[in-house]
């Protein structure tokens, strides 16, 4: 499969999935290697962020450009990997099932098959170890060019990400429900813990997937509106400012309020009041922060809610999942293709019906094969 730096983001969520699948047994890997393999997902998922930034810059920025290829020699690599030992174990499977009764035995651990006509399990954990190096060093190596990708690259040409709100319009969503109740749960489901009453829920996904729009549909749920006191959203992105945001939590539950102040502490105090004893929904959607310092600091004041108070983060980023964590994070996963073919049509068909057009409707199913999921 060929592909291009512009869609590598989308190449590499399949490819993160394939070895997800890989590691929990579906193609029946050995022991030492599904454990490589559990290594190899916490790796591709630590670099995905950095993908769609690159990604987002790479038409001005020479370095995201560089980068995205060397990754995606990388990601080819792994994934020729894969697709090599489902295909030998496929044969495999095959030669077995052809041979006397005698050689069932053998045919039933087509690993051993693999392992003598093809490579040792040392030789496929080697392998696999290599890609994860490559992984962590372009890891390391964006980390080191910076956020920007280039030194040289002038930051206000980056177009800044648009900011979310609470509203949506439901009726346009396609494949969210199972998803929107496992959360609505999850968030009424009272605190059992003794140490804190505002817990944290991370729904991790990566770009474009839906995670706003699932967290939208959560927030307007009756019954979620019913049980908290309190909702604030705020859209966060990239700059994670605690002033900023204890303001604009101030404003969310304060109408009216208007500050000038620069004194953190006069703000966190006001915010702490204005929370005690409330239960609250804080989402913070987009958020990037890796600094367990700058989000020590904001959520100082927030811990004065009553038991049952609740924060969603949305992200990219599992780390970021887990600096915030608290509950089991939700990884969100991609659309199965008739809920993306759904959604679709009813976007590019009048009242979405696409019968009127039967060659449009070919192309059309084409074209969300390839979006793999991606709403």
């Amino acid at each position: 499969m060929v592909i291009g730096e512009a869609v590598l983001s989308a190449f590499m969520q399949a490819l993160f999935d394939k070895v997800i699948a890989a590691a929990i047994g579906e193609l029946k890997f050995p022991q030492d290697i599904a454990e490589e393999l559990q290594k190899l997902s916490s790796s591709l998922s630590t670099i995905q962020a950095h993908v769609e930034d690159a990604e987002a810059r790479q038409l001005k920025d020479r370095a995201a450009r560089s980068w995205l290829a060397k990754l995606k020699d990388v990601a080819y690599e792994m994934d020729d990997l894969l697709d090599e030992y489902a295909a030998e174990t496929l044969q495999s499977e095959l030669e077995g099932s052809s041979r006397s009764r005698h050689l069932s035995k053998v045919r039933s651990s087509f690993c051993c098959l693999w392992l003598n006509n093809c490579f040792s399990n040392h030789k496929i954990v080697q392998q696999i170890r290599k890609i994860e190096e490559k992984i962590d060093r372009l890891v390391k190596e964006r980390q080191l060019i910076g956020p920007d990708m280039s030194s040289t690259m002038d930051r206000e040409e980056i177009k800044e990400r648009p900011k979310t709100s609470s509203l949506i319009d439901g009726s346009s969503v396609f494949g969210r429900e199972e998803d929107k109740e496992n959360i609505v749960k999850m968030l009424l489901t009272p605190n059992n813990s003794n140490h804190a009453n505002v817990s944290v829920l991370p729904i991790v996904g990566m770009g474009g997937l839906g995670k706003t729009t699932l967290t939208q549909l959560v927030y307007n749920d009756p019954r979620v509106k019913e049980y908290f006191q309190l909702r604030v959203w705020l859209c966060v992105s990239e700059n994670f400012d605690e002033m900023k945001l204890t303001k604009e939590t101030i404003e969310s539950v304060a109408s009216g309020f208007s500050s000038v102040t620069t004194n953190m502490n006069l703000l966190q105090e006001d915010l702490s009041k204005k929370l005690e004893g409330k239960r609250f929904l804080l989402v913070l959607d987009d958020v990037w922060n890796e600094d367990p310092e700058k989000w020590d600091r904001y959520r100082c004041a927030l811990v004065s809610g009553s038991n049952g108070s609740r924060i969603v983060v949305t992200t990219r980023n599992k780390n970021v999942g887990k600096l915030m964590g608290g509950m089991t994070p939700y990884f969100l996963k991609q659309l199965s293709e008739n809920d993306c073919w759904n959604l679709f049509r009813s976007y590019a068909f009048a009242d979405g019906d696409s019968s009127l057009h039967p060659h449009l409707e070919i192309i059309g199913k084409e074209i969300v094969k390839k979006l793999k999921g991606l709403p």
